[in-house]
């Protein structure tokens, strides 16, 4: 029997490269995507993680400056008055119980609709045109450096100086965005801390401005920056405001200066708008791509009709806008108007919502405290 012998395959056939080749590129096609669905998903996670971190931050100053005293200590107050917003008794004691030193001023009108979920609860937006605004002294208790306000001043040597005090008027207000909108063309808006520090009796005498700076360490400080020290009205001296000189909204001393220091017209000082105070003298912008900055109260008034909405109304109940209450009359409560809202206010609720740009998503928290 004769044998025939075979020679050995030296390679693969053009057909199993092909398909070995097809192959790879499946499978490198498969681990690409996973690898990119990762990183989407971690710049997903790191951006959602990056607006927690802001909104976060931001909560703990609003909180800060919430939970401060609000008024001066008043050694003859009568029952109906105290250091903190909730002690007025403006629904049964009206101008009676407004505080001899210091203010607080909300501004809390009826937010644009959007919206409504498969349940019909509503969504709602404050943008820069609705103008929600908060507006206060506040009083820290001093006992150790987180326990103070401070600010850089520029002394009349030139230099930079750091100043501490325990009282400051702190404003929290929208101001729209430069070239910024979502996609589908909201505005976006930047959330601005406005402060000013405000003199205690004690250190008054060393921040008066003079032309000489005797103390190295307590500089005069330039009455040309009105943006870091509270201002009395124009006159032969300009000295750092004390509590009482803020308490009323005509006082023409509260936070809105116009540019070089010269005071605006009594009453005018609501208006946080920077075009009353355009060189943004005490600003931060504490938070970009704000969305909205939405503020709601609970308080009592001597009408029941009067009070906050019920949920069937109003599904952030007890909370509610000023501007939404029928019979209530008015957007804005400020303890120092002539005629103060005839309302208690007792606890505020605050909502801010923040939006991505590049991710095109959008984060929300709320900031709910008593007052």
């Amino acid at each position: 029997m004769t044998r025939t012998a075979t020679r050995a395959r030296q390679g693969f056939t053009i057909v199993e490269l092909m398909v070995a080749a097809a192959i790879c590129v499946i499978i490198m096609a498969i681990l690409a995507s996973c690898f990119q669905m990762g990183i989407d998903t971690m710049r997903h996670l790191k951006a959602t993680g990056d607006m927690a971190d802001q909104l976060r931050a931001a909560s703990v100053v609003i909180r800060r400056d919430l939970k401060a005293e609000h008024f001066a200590r008043d050694p003859n107050a009568t029952a109906g008055t105290g250091t903190r917003v909730s002690d007025l008794q403006f629904d049964t004691r009206g101008a009676a119980a407004r505080p001899t030193g210091g203010f607080f001023r909300v501004r809390s009108t009826t937010p644009i609709s959007e919206q409504a979920d498969a349940y019909t609860i509503g969504s709602f937006r404050a943008d820069a045109t609705t103008g929600h605004q908060l507006h206060f002294t506040g009083i820290l208790s001093g006992k150790s450096d987180q326990e103070f306000y401070y600010t850089q001043v520029r002394g009349t040597d030139g230099s930079d100086y750091r100043f501490n005090s325990r009282m400051a008027e702190v404003a929290y207000f929208l101001d729209v965005q430069p070239r910024g909108q979502t996609s589908s063309g909201l505005p976006l808006c930047q959330l601005i801390r406005r402060q000013r520090l405000i003199a205690e009796a004690t250190d008054r005498a060393n921040l008066l401005p003079s032309s000489s700076n005797t103390d190295a360490t307590r500089p005069a400080i330039r009455v040309d920056d009105p943006g870091v020290i509270a201002l009395k009205p124009a006159g032969a001296q300009k000295a750092p405001g004390l509590l009482e000189d803020l308490v009323l909204v005509t006082s023409g001393n509260r936070l809105a200066p116009g540019a070089g220091g010269v005071a605006v017209a009594a009453g005018n000082d609501a208006n946080l708008s920077p075009l009353v105070n355009p060189l943004r003298l005490g600003d931060d912008i504490l938070l970009s791509n704000v969305l909205s900055f939405e503020v709601k109260l609970i308080w009592t008034h001597q009408l029941a009709s009067n009070n906050p909405r019920p949920f069937s109304a109003n599904t952030d109940a007890p909370f509610d806008t000023l501007g939404d209450v029928p019979g209530l009359g008015a957007v804005e409560f400020d303890t120092g108007a002539a005629t103060p809202l005839q309302i208690r206010v007792r606890a505020v609720q605050i909502r801010i919502r923040v939006w991505d740009p590049k991710l095109q998503m959008a984060r929300q928290a709320t900031i709910v405290q008593d007052l």
